[in-house]
């Protein structure tokens, strides 16, 4: 039997409804759909929204019927100190997936000309769901000037054993004061 699991990207609703409900990823076969980006903002790249496993059991925490459904999700760049910029990462569980970390690595990016650059040392670990303080990533830059920039976070979550990851940016924060050259 196998289990279901779910990553919630830009189009989750438009997914689900093509799958005709959650009811349907809940057991048996597998089912997948590529969904592209709507508007460039939450995914980069067209990604799998549902994926499936082989039997998993962690620790006895799933029934044949579990659906793990869940996202990644990146809060405002903002200073811890003076010259230092931050991000967190994190995941939120959705449905399912009860007593279980997730891989997540978060980056800060850099908006240059209409390219994001990764910036910083990346941060990542194993969490448990909800973000807040021991349950996340933290990426952070140490400013080289003052100069106005707009940056965001970027983060992954990755269950382990759903098949692959959810990822993608958090707000962006314009004009802040923090340049890196």
């Amino acid at each position: 039997m196998n289990l279901t699991w779910l990553r919630r990207g830009a189009a989750l609703s438009a997914s689900i409804a093509a799958f005709g409900g959650v009811g349907l990823l809940s057991t048996g076969a597998a089912h997948a759909a590529s969904v592209p980006a709507e508007g460039g903002n939450l995914l980069t790249s067209p990604t799998t929204v549902a994926q499936t496993l082989s039997p998993f059991s962690a620790a006895g925490k799933y029934r044949a019927d579990d659906v793990c459904v869940y996202e990644a999700l990146a809060d405002n760049p903002h200073f811890t100190d003076p010259g230092v910029l931050q991000v967190h990462g994190y995941w939120e569980q959705l449905s399912g997936c009860s007593g279980v970390k997730a891989n997540v690595t978060v980056t800060l990016q850099l908006l240059v000309g209409t390219t994001w650059k990764d910036e910083g040392s990346p941060g990542s670990g194993s969490y448990y769901p909800g973000g807040g303080r021991g349950k996340r990533a933290t990426a952070q830059v140490t400013c080289a000037n003052s100069n106005a920039n707009d940056w965001r976070g970027f983060a992954t979550a990755d269950v382990p054993g759903s098949g692959g990851a959810s990822s993608g940016p958090g707000p962006v924060v314009d004009d802040l004061g923090c340049g890196v050259g």
